[in-house]
């Protein structure tokens, strides 16, 4: 595999792997919080939305930390929309869905790996 190709998948995982841990992370400080579960679903819906295509608008190259801080309000906004359904749910339902994420990505991952590289 090309140098190129390895820097473009470690850099897709990483952000990836960002986004599943600080989703996690609020979700699990979050847990028992009644006033984060109660939070208006067209604010965060908005949030979402919006910090979706900031995080899109901005160039990575020039101006990164924007990006980021645009990346992780969609994180933190989208964490707080399943708040509801994690507290709701069972162990067992979030097990499956780890897994069926790391299948995902594993897919994904292997795809990235076998694409041609020029």
């Amino acid at each position: 595999m090309s140098p190129t190709v390895q820097k473009r998948v470690a850099h897709t995982l990483g952000y990836f792997g960002y986004g599943i841990a600080a989703t996690g992370g609020i979700v699990y400080a979050l847990r028992h919080s009644a006033a984060a579960a109660a939070a208006p679903w067209y604010l965060l819906l908005a949030a979402s939305i919006g910090c979706a295509i900031g995080t899109q608008s901005v160039d990575y190259h020039t101006n990164w930390g924007l990006k980021m801080l645009f990346y992780s309000g969609f994180i933190g906004s989208f964490s707080l929309s399943i708040l509801p359904l994690i507290q709701m749910s069972s162990a067992a339902l979030i097990a499956d869905a780890c897994l069926a994420t790391g299948c995902s990505m594993a897919a994904l991952s292997t795809v990235a790996y076998m694409a041609p590289s020029e």
